[in-house]
C-alpha cells in the first residue's frame, strides 16, 4: 500500500481506525457520507478541520486498501492431513489433487505395515 502522509492508524486514537492525521475523522466517516452522496465540498462544510487534500487523501487511502500490499494475512496454505489407514485410495488421492499434504499414517511411520481396505490380500 502506498504510504499517505495525510492517512495515520494510532492504537490512541479512535480505537486505532484510520484517521486524518491530526484529527478523530476517521476514514470511515468521510467514505460514509461520501457513499449517501455527499460531495468532497459538503463533507469539507461538515468538518471544519478537513481539507479537500484530506477527503482526497481517504479516497486514495480507500482505493490503495484493497491492493492488499499492507494485510496480515499471507498466501492460504492447506494443511497437511495425516488419514487412517481406513481411508480409500481414491479419497487421498482427491485430497492431494486438490493441494493437501495427504499421507497414510503408516507413510509416516516407516516400518508400519498396515494394509488398506482398497489393497488386495
Amino acid at each position: 500500500m502506498r504510504r499517505n502522509g495525510r492517512v495515520e492508524t494510532n492504537p490512541q486514537v479512535m480505537f486505532g481506525k484510520p484517521v486524518i492525521r491530526g484529527t478523530r475523522i476517521t476514514v470511515e466517516q468521510i467514505l460514509r457520507e461520501l457513499g449517501e452522496g455527499a460531495r468532497p465540498e459538503e463533507v469539507v462544510a461538515a468538518h471544519p478541520r478537513l481539507t479537500l487534500d484530506g477527503v482526497r487523501a481517504v479516497q486514495a487511502f480507500a482505493a490503495d486498501y484493497p491492493a492488499g500490499e499492507d494485510t496480515l494475512a499471507g498466501p492460504m496454505t492447506l494443511p497437511r492431513l495425516l488419514v487412517d489407514e481406513c481411508c480409500p485410495a481414491p479419497v487421498v488421492a482427491a485430497l492431494r489433487d486438490l493441494g493437501f499434504d495427504a499421507r497414510y499414517v503408516a507413510e509416516e511411520t516407516p516400518g508400519l505395515s498396515i494394509r488398506r481396505p482398497d489393497d488386495a490380500p
